[in-house]
């Protein structure tokens, strides 16, 4: 029988690297939207999910904004599959999606109840004016 090179070598599993927000930023995400869908504002005792604006892309990223308050929002499962990943030209424009050089703290997002806002990185809403496309 022929061996191979790795016939005698031990072989170890990768383990995929957690590239989800913190417990500490899923909480202030859902204290900011006061547990309730952001884009439609239905409160869910369950099936609320976080979305990335800036998506992570596959396998993750490095961009340490990626995981950061400012860029995650809290939708119900119907937002989220309707609403922003099978409208997607929407989505940009409501600021549910940004492109991979945008900084979540500069681009506004449409919030329910309470328009177009900027996203701290405290995990509050700050006040902005709607994108200049819509003026």
């Amino acid at each position: 029988m022929k061996r191979t090179a790795l016939a005698g070598k031990a072989r170890t599993r990768r383990v995929p690297r957690d590239t989800g927000p913190s417990a500490d930023v899923r909480i202030a995400v859902g204290c900011r939207a006061n547990d309730a869908c952001e884009r439609c504002g239905v409160f869910i005792d369950e099936g609320l999910q976080i979305h990335h604006r800036k998506p992570r892309r596959m396998g993750g990223s490095r961009d340490p904004l990626i995981g950061s308050v400012s860029n995650l929002v809290l939708l119900c499962s119907e937002c989220h599959l309707r609403g922003v990943e099978l409208h997607r030209l929407q989505a940009y424009r409501d600021g549910y999606l940004l492109h991979a050089g945008d900084d979540p703290q500069k681009v506004p997002v449409k919030i329910y109840g309470r328009g177009y806002v900027l996203l701290t990185a405290e995990g509050a809403y700050a006040p902005e004016r709607p994108p200049n496309w819509l003026r």
